[in-house]
């Protein structure tokens, strides 16, 4: 029995079915990516404020969307990476206190190791001048005070800053403490770098703060971004380094399309992240400049393999052939072969037997063989 069921001839008729399923769900993947319109409008999404993944997933075709986000406006986050406030004044893109007018406030921002420091420069575009004092934090959030006095602002660059010299001391986090009374209204701090003794720019990559304006209002996050993507879904995840650029950005647009599931896709990466300091080629000595991220309309041939929806098409495609080949061969060969009998011709060839079907078929060996 198990020789009749899995003989040559079936296997071979099994694999081509496969075949033909395979093209199937390759010509489906490709047929929705010239008919399906790209997803406008996302279905589903979540946020955790920083980094938002959209997903829309009309028929045949799954549209997924992941973008990085700014800080919050005037957060203590404005004031990590590389500057980006770009004239003085009061901007959201750098981080201000909930009170003003002196009221004491402090600023702590963590640069990411240990850094052998030579000097502290501190971009303040509002109000510069309102530093009291700067200390040193460890890890176990013990302060050693490293620098106390009267700042002196420098404006040979289009944000106000200050640099203080604290003499080759190792630094992993500082704190700034404002708070001067003859300083009326906000102060703003849009970034603070360690100068190492080797003349190297390192800026802080997370920041925390005693207040900030605005942080009533933030909006609460919406989940986690990576629990609604697919499996199969490669997309780069944020690390939250924020010397990157300090704006809105794609980070990757992904195009699955196929039938019954989804078995091909493309994916479209946003532009590499910039990394830029007063001495590189965005900073012209007036204004930082970014690229821009650019998207297409045209379509996108899926090509990049999703082997679970590959493997689900090949198979109910190749069964919905097989059905097809049922509903257009079967009846046929069934009615031609009544006919031959009734003529008592042979069944299989169609020569003409004379109703002696008994002892087969010389012509073509039926039942003879």
């Amino acid at each position: 029995m198990a020789i009749k069921l899995f003989n040559r001839q079936r296997c071979k008729g099994i694999l081509l079915l496969m075949f033909v399923g395979l093209m199937l769900s390759i010509a489906s993947a490709w047929i929705a990516a010239v008919f399906v319109e790209n997803a406008t409008a996302y279905s589903l999404s979540r946020s955790n404020g920083k980094w938002t993944v959209a997903i829309n997933s009309p028929i045949a075709a799954v549209s997924i969307e992941s973008r990085t986000h700014p800080p919050a406006n005037w957060s203590p986050a404005q004031a990590t990476g590389i500057p980006d406030t770009l004239s003085p004044g009061d901007r959201s893109s750098a981080w201000a206190a909930m009170t003003s007018n002196g009221s004491p406030e402090w600023l702590q921002l963590d640069f990411g190791g240990d850094y052998d420091t030579g000097a502290i420069e501190v971009y303040e575009n509002l109000s510069p001048g309102a530093i009291t004092r700067i200390t040193s934090v460890d890890a176990n959030g013990t302060e050693t005070e490293i620098w106390k006095g009267d700042e002196l602002v420098l404006n040979d660059r289009p944000v106000p800053y200050s640099r203080t010299i604290v003499n080759n001391r190792l630094i992993h986090k500082i704190r700034l403490y404002i708070g001067r009374k003859e300083i009326l209204g906000w102060n703003e701090v849009d970034a603070v770098a360690l100068i190492d003794g080797s003349g190297n720019t390192h800026w802080a990559i997370s920041a925390t703060a005693s207040s900030w304006y605005g942080q009533g209002n933030a909006s609460t996050a919406g989940g986690d971004p990576s629990s609604i993507l697919p499996p199969w879904a490669k997309v780069p995840i944020p690390d939250g380094n924020p010397n990157e650029i300090n704006a809105a950005q794609l980070i990757a647009n992904i195009e699955a399309r196929g039938w019954p599931m989804v078995c091909l896709y493309n994916i479209e990466h946003g532009p590499d992240n910039v990394l830029a300091n007063l001495n590189g080629p965005y900073y012209s000595g007036q204004s930082w400049s970014y690229p821009m991220p650019t998207t297409s309309h045209k379509v996108r041939w899926p090509i990049r393999p999703i082997w679970t929806g590959l493997l689900v098409d090949t198979i109910v495609l190749a069964f919905l052939a097989y059905l097809l080949w049922v509903v257009l061969v079967i009846p046929r060969r069934f009615i031609r072969e009544v006919r031959r009998v009734k003529n008592g011709w042979c069944i299989q060839c169609g020569y003409d037997l004379g109703y002696n079907l008994h002892n087969g078929c010389p012509e073509c060996g039926w039942r003879r063989t």
